[in-house]
């Protein structure tokens, strides 16, 4: 029935004790509430797809562990190996599809790219895990060279705000995140970006590549500056492009995106500014509004946001 569906098939193939690290891993998880990877966690394994055998990493996706019960669709983070590509990718997510509702998320991806703005690759698979059919899962994109020259970027540096003091509160909490955010004394949100780190996407990359490693440097220093208010919004992104963006998620009712355990930036050498770059929007998933939070204030980037919603609301953009 895959098949007919036109969906590739990933079966992977994990050996015993290596299926154990990983059962080890999602039994902390699950006493904890969330899972705080550690680079430690990747496990080896193979997936098998058309006639192709390709070596792996895998370890289970990062946050809450409500994914992790038996029931549920455990997500991956898989890295291949050995310089290998896996249907075309050297980094990718396997994911539970209900979490981003299913069709609407490739959907609003195809939105995004229509509008230039970077967006993971998303689609559906079907996946086989030791034998066990778990069913049709969403594949989405990681973040290698690939990811930024499908999209017409040169290979370049991706920033992040690192999520795990966030993880260690709901952890703290037992899984709870709202305890976690209704507590005084942690006084914690996901909307503090003030108070999350700074992280590059491929580590040891970047430092073998100096060009790469001042380019790390000047992204982590422009995402401070915007944290510390060093820097206005305008400043640090280009004006228009975000606007748009912002414009797009309120319009796909996609504000998971904008989550910072979600959204990444690109970091442009030539203009020396930051991309939004979507994952894991959820959208039309929430009929929540977009927060006035995520312009940071910032007069242009609201101006630029109204523009482009004028314009998506236009019937002449639904007909193209």
């Amino acid at each position: 029935v895959y098949k007919r569906q036109g969906l590739p098939t990933l079966v992977i193939d994990m050996n015993f004790a290596r299926y154990d690290d990983l059962l080890d891993q999602r039994g902390k998880a699950l006493q904890a509430g969330v899972h705080i990877p550690s680079a430690q966690d990747f496990v080896t394994a193979t997936v098998r797809v058309d006639q192709a055998a390709i070596p792996v990493n895998m370890r289970l996706m990062a946050g809450p562990a409500d994914h992790l019960d038996d029931e549920g669709k455990w997500g991956f983070e898989v890295r291949t190996r050995s310089g290998q590509q896996l249907l075309g990718m050297q980094r990718l997510y396997l994911l539970d599809p209900a979490a981003n509702n299913w069709l609407n998320e490739w959907a609003f991806a195809r939105a995004l790219e229509r509008e230039g703005i970077l967006v993971a690759h998303y689609q559906f698979v079907h996946l086989i895990f030791n034998g066990d059919d778990r069913g049709i899962y969403a594949l989405q994109e990681g973040f290698a060279d690939e990811f930024l020259m499908a999209q017409g970027r040169p290979a370049g540096v991706i920033v992040e705000f690192d999520a795990n003091l966030l993880w260690k509160s709901i952890a703290h909490f037992q899984g709870d995140a709202k305890a976690t955010y209704a507590d005084p004394i942690a006084n914690l949100s996901a909307a503090d970006f003030q108070y999350f780190e700074v992280d590059p996407f491929r580590d040891a990359t970047i430092a073998r590549d100096p060009d790469l490693s001042v380019q790390k440097d000047a992204a982590i220093g422009v995402l401070r500056a915007l944290q510390t208010g060093e820097l206005e919004a305008s400043d640090a992104f280009d004006v228009e492009e975000y606007g748009r963006f912002l414009a797009l998620v309120d319009l796909w009712g996609a504000t998971d995106g904008l989550a910072l355990t979600h959204l990444k930036f690109y970091y442009d050498p030539t203009t020396d500014r930051l991309e939004p770059i979507s994952f894991s929007a959820n959208a039309l998933g929430s009929e929540a509004r977009l927060s006035l939070a995520t312009t940071y204030g910032d007069e242009q980037i609201q101006e630029a946001y109204v523009r482009e919603a004028t314009r998506f609301s236009h019937p002449e953009y639904l007909e193209h």
